[in-house]
């Protein structure tokens, strides 16, 4: 299942950890959504891990990392292969 929200807090076997160089070391991550533009689904995923279990936290304030999320994903969709509309 896509993540549709931003999470920070322990890393709790979050299937994106394989992606790591080192997932058996990550002990709290931010994982933030990218989107075209803020309704759209996910297209991917930006991964911030750390091997501090403080680092990330679910009582943290996030407004940063949520539009580090946003600046990243409209730059990132630029990228993404352009879709053409079938219909007439």
């Amino acid at each position: 299942a896509a993540l549709e929200r931003l999470y920070c807090g322990p890393q709790t076997g979050q299937a994106a950890l394989a992606w790591l160089a080192l997932p058996e070391a990550v002990q709290s991550v931010a994982l933030l959504p990218l989107r075209p533009v803020a309704d759209a689904p996910p297209f991917g995923l930006l991964v911030l891990a750390s091997d501090d279990l403080q680092r990330f936290q679910s009582s943290m304030d996030t407004d940063f990392l949520r539009h580090l999320g946003e600046f990243a994903g409209a730059a990132l969709s630029r990228l993404l292969p352009v879709r053409h509309n079938s219909a007439p």
